[in-house]
């Protein structure tokens, strides 16, 4: 009995430390795990351009002075009648978009020609990420509102980015609409370019109206980046597959159609087709995407924030995307002041608008 109970023992004792063992390696593989997840997204967050408030960058004077062509100009009635509007609007705390379930991001996109330049937010897409609906709300904000700038009178709303850079465009957005906006992401033609090829390239169906104008920015866009003039050029319309280049050009098209309110529409149909790339893309390909696109993004967010938010990402690429536009159909007349062509929008229309659909 005496034996058998020595053999129980030392039968226990290998279990111990079998199981001690296991244990060991287990703890040997968690943190080495944790090091190399440490390494990569220390590896991330050094890529990305962090901004400052304090150092929000601003356009030069003479693209300033594109938003005052003719500034002794006289107002008509109509526009000072908007002038009156924007005062009272301003005076609105009440949040159309406030929530708890709700977070909004600002993407400027900047049109750079050269990439030391400071450029114009060619595009202003707030994208409104709902928790509980389980939907990311996409909508473009159109550059030629015409809207209170705190600080600088009442201009396009795109004037704002020029005036004081990202942390102004946000402050006008909150108080033209009542949106409070969380954090912002600048990003460039570059890093829209790289983006859509390193997905694979967009399917657009594409006039052969559009492709002519297209061509012409494609060429400039060669210019830019060192290549042959015809490189990617078009040769006729269809049902076209476009690498980053040719879709940056589909993106910029304006003087056709509706105007800027068919340019955004084809910019938001461009990212919902990435955005739906992005969710079947596989490890390689997103450590592509990150490794190409962080380098090119400004934001206000903090590194902790950037970290939290990459830790998101893979939960919302499993939401629903919805397209919308500011203005909405029938709020908005096309105006002149200081003899620029902008759009007087119904701002209460608006609101509500947001308000109903991003909440």
């Amino acid at each position: 009995m005496k034996r058998k109970s020595n053999m129980d023992k030392q039968g226990r004792g290998k279990k111990l430390s079998v199981a001690a063992k296991v244990f060991l390696i287990v703890i040997s593989v968690l943190l080495s795990l944790l090091v190399v997840a440490a390494f990569f997204a220390k590896y991330y967050l050094d890529k990305v351009n962090y901004a400052e408030k304090e150092t929000s960058t601003f356009a030069d004077k003479e693209v300033i002075a594109e938003y005052f062509p003719e500034e002794s100009s006289s107002k008509s009635e109509e526009i000072l009648k908007m002038d009156e509007k924007l005062k009272e609007n301003a005076m609105i705390t009440e949040d159309s978009v406030n929530h708890k379930d709700v977070y909004n991001i600002l993407v400027i996109g900047s049109d750079i020609r050269n990439k030391d330049e400071m450029g114009r937010s060619d595009a202003m897409i707030l994208l409104s990420v709902n928790q509980k609906k389980k939907t990311i709300y996409m909508t473009s904000i159109m550059r030629d509102i015409y809207a209170s700038i705190p600080g600088y009178g009442n201009n396009r709303i795109n004037a704002a980015y020029a005036f004081g850079g990202a942390d102004l465009l946000m402050e006008t957005i909150k108080e033209n609409f009542g949106v409070e906006v969380d954090k912002y992401i600048s990003v460039d033609f570059y890093s829209f370019v790289d983006i859509v090829d390193i997905l694979g390239g967009v399917d657009m169906e594409v006039s052969d109206e559009e492709v002519g104008i297209m061509n012409d920015y494609i060429s400039e866009l060669n210019r830019l980046n060192g290549r042959e003039k015809d490189e990617y050029k078009l040769s006729g319309g269809g049902k076209l597959h476009l690498n980053g280049t040719q879709a940056l050009a589909y993106s910029r098209v304006r003087y056709i159609g509706n105007a800027d309110f068919e340019r955004t529409n084809r910019q938001r149909k461009v990212l919902s087709q990435a955005f739906e790339k992005a969710k079947t893309a596989d490890i390689l390909t997103l450590n592509q995407l990150l490794n190409s696109a962080l380098s090119k993004v400004t934001t206000n967010l903090d590194k902790s924030e950037v970290v939290s938010l990459m830790l998101k990402v893979p939960a919302w690429l499993k939401y629903d995307l919805e397209s919308c536009r500011i203005p909405v159909e029938d709020s908005y007349q096309f105006m002149q002041v200081y003899g620029m062509s902008v759009l007087g929008i119904d701002f209460d229309k608006n609101r509500q608008y947001l308000k109903e659909t991003i909440k």
